[in-house]
């Protein structure tokens, strides 16, 4: 059974689980860009890893813009806001991705 229980958010399970399809994707896109919080932005980056590879492509999307601007931000010195390790992004199962064409 994934109904939501009365009172929950419509994304926590009657297991008591989050389902990452329903879970709203705005404050975690808003986690990866407080550099002022390193933490925040890896748990951020994290989560949306976890809800690319749950099928949420949106998510996955993001991540590879993410990297790509941390990546031509550390070419360009005046915004470099501080250093990206891509491992960190990577999600623990891989994003689906199709062929084009």
């Amino acid at each position: 059974m994934n109904s939501t229980p009365p009172g929950f958010p419509p994304w926590i399970t009657a297991d008591g689980e989050i389902d990452l399809d329903k879970l709203p994707i705005d404050g975690i896109l808003k986690q990866t860009i407080d550099l002022d919080n390193f933490e925040r932005f890896r748990s951020g980056c994290a989560v949306l890893g976890s809800m690319a590879g749950g099928g949420r492509l949106e998510a996955g999307l993001y991540l590879i813009g993410l990297i790509g601007g941390k990546r031509a931000a550390g070419r360009n010195p005046a915004r470099q806001e501080f250093e990206c390790d891509p491992a960190i992004l990577r999600p623990s199962t891989p994003i689906p991705c199709r062929p084009s064409g």
